[in-house]
């Protein structure tokens, strides 16, 4: 059987949203309330798993066509009517291969995150 949440046991700001939405009737008790936030979470989570699939088989597209040629970035400010980049401003392509770091061997990864204490 599941547990009841009891709002003394959540921190101060998610036991007042909680205990508002109940209040407000939106919602029977404090469960339903992170019930819903819970199923949310899972429907945007869906929702930008499919943008990124999406997204990834675009990418694919493109980088299996050889028949582009020009500025990729220039196409689509030309599409959407943005302006073009000034010339005095390098591209973020012009800007790596011009690095005074290409050619090194770096690697840039983080640490393991080993936490840290919280009080309750």
């Amino acid at each position: 059987m599941p547990k009841h949440i009891q709002p003394d046991a959540l921190p101060e700001d998610l036991a007042r949203f909680a205990e508002a939405q109940v209040a407000a009737g939106h919602f029977p008790n404090v469960e339903d309330v992170f019930r819903a936030a819970k199923n949310a979470l899972e429907r945007q989570q869906r929702n930008d798993a499919g943008k990124m699939d999406d997204l990834r088989a675009v990418i694919a597209e493109g980088d299996a066509r050889a028949d582009f040629e020009g500025n990729a970035f220039d196409n689509v400010r030309a599409e959407h009517r943005l302006p073009r980049r000034p010339a005095e401003r390098k591209s973020l392509a012009q800007l790596f291969a011009e690095s005074p770091l290409k050619g090194l061997d770096l690697k840039f990864e983080r640490d393991k995150d080993v936490g840290r204490p919280v009080a309750l």
